[in-house]
């Protein structure tokens, strides 16, 4: 297996705050890669600029998680409930946009899922199609995942939003049970998305390097999520020796 496949074998999705089903949001966030989202209350944002700033409970989680904040930009976590379990996003930043307007969802469907398989996830009851995020067209995929290190399927959604010469990969985590109630607090965390505008270029439109992304930010979020109690094994570390 590759150094990045290798590397990308940890993780998965979201968290959230609701009251009277309205989502409250504690703060914007704007990254250097160029897009903006806003946290909701009660959630904790974590990305490897800001580890040595996180709570010390948030930073033992992760180190017992074995993520490595580097592999991806940002890291949202939900509180705890059920022992280890959280409800969480990621935002993986990948190199020349993903080129919606020249495929349908069917055949982004297919090329996605073949890359999760030969990784050992299983996905099933998937759909794709394209929304409007930060008033552009983009994909979006829902679907179960079953991790290789889990027993228990978790519930993803994923968005390909292209911009500014980049892939922005946001990737919502839920349990199967959880996520209709979750997918509130998704909804309106995706309406606060900003990212630049669109800059195409000869090779600017590449699928690979989003598709990466998005198996990455699926692996984050599946890592965050899956109760850790019933896993069958943990999942590979993802720390930089990796890529030696």
């Amino acid at each position: 297996m590759s150094a990045f496949f290798h590397r990308l074998a940890v993780g998965f999705g979201i968290g959230i705050f609701l009251l009277n089903a309205v989502t409250i949001f504690a703060a914007d966030y704007t990254s250097l890669a160029g897009y903006t989202l806003q946290i909701p209350e009660g959630w904790v944002a974590a990305s490897f600029a800001n580890l040595n700033q996180l709570p010390p409970e948030i930073q033992k989680y992760l180190v017992d998680q074995k993520l490595d904040l580097k592999a991806i930009d940002l890291l949202v976590l939900g509180p705890e409930e059920f022992g280890q379990f959280r409800s969480n996003l990621n935002v993986v930043v990948t190199p020349g946009q993903i080129p919606v307007g020249k495929m349908t969802p069917e055949q982004f469907q297919k090329q996605a899922t073949d890359q999760y398989q030969k990784l050992g996830v299983t996905i099933s009851n998937h759909t794709v199609r394209k929304v409007n995020v930060a008033e552009r067209e983009v994909f979006e995929m829902i679907y179960d995942a079953t991790m290789p290190w889990a027993m228990d399927p978790i519930r993803q959604r994923q968005l390909m939003i292209p911009g500014g010469g980049k892939t922005f990969v946001v990737t919502f985590t839920s349990t199967l049970e959880g996520y209709a109630e979750d997918s509130k607090i998704f909804d309106a965390i995706q309406q606060t998305i900003q990212v630049p505008v669109e800059t195409w270029s000869l090779g600017n439109g590449i699928l690979s390097s989003g598709l990466r992304g998005g198996i990455l930010g699926g692996l984050i979020g599946g890592a965050v999520a899956v109760f850790a109690k019933f896993r069958k094994k943990s999942p590979p570390a993802t720390n930089a020796e990796s890529d030696n």
